[in-house]
């Protein structure tokens, strides 16, 4: 029996730790469920304080790279983080309200760049269908 440690790993350690134990049990996965398991859920504990202490120690704990020039997080603050979640999840609540965001580049490293929805209202489209019973322009 393959006795496997409680310890939370870093996303690529575990989805290489998945991939092998699929591969001594016998169980088949396919190239990109050992990744999506390894992006699942996992505890983060990241002290209240200033965004960038958060942000370093928030990229550390989930093992990623993490990119930005300070001046964007400059004298922004964070409520911290605790709790179990995804990567992407995990950022998105560290930076709400910021009006920044943090992209996922190609090789799993993420890049903080100013949110492209800052100040924006999204609405829902509607189609508003009626008919005239009154030109427009006065003559009926």
């Amino acid at each position: 029996m393959l006795a496997v440690s409680p310890a939370r790993f870093r996303p690529l350690t575990r989805a290489l730790h998945i991939a092998a134990f699929g591969l001594i049990a016998g169980v088949s996965l396919l190239p990109g469920q050992a990744l999506l398991a390894a992006l699942a859920a996992q505890h983060f504990s990241v002290p209240h304080g200033a965004l960038e202490d958060a942000l370093n120690a928030y990229a550390r704990q989930a093992g990623v790279l993490l990119s930005f020039d300070p001046s964007l997080t400059r004298e922004l603050r964070s409520s911290g983080l605790d709790g179990d979640y995804s990567v992407e999840a995990g950022f998105a609540v560290l930076l709400s309200g910021s009006g920044l965001s943090a992209e996922a580049s190609a090789d799993g490293s993420y890049r903080l760049q100013r949110s492209a929805t800052e100040g924006a209202l999204e609405m829902k489209s509607q189609t508003i269908i009626g008919e005239a019973e009154e030109d427009p322009k006065g003559a009926g």
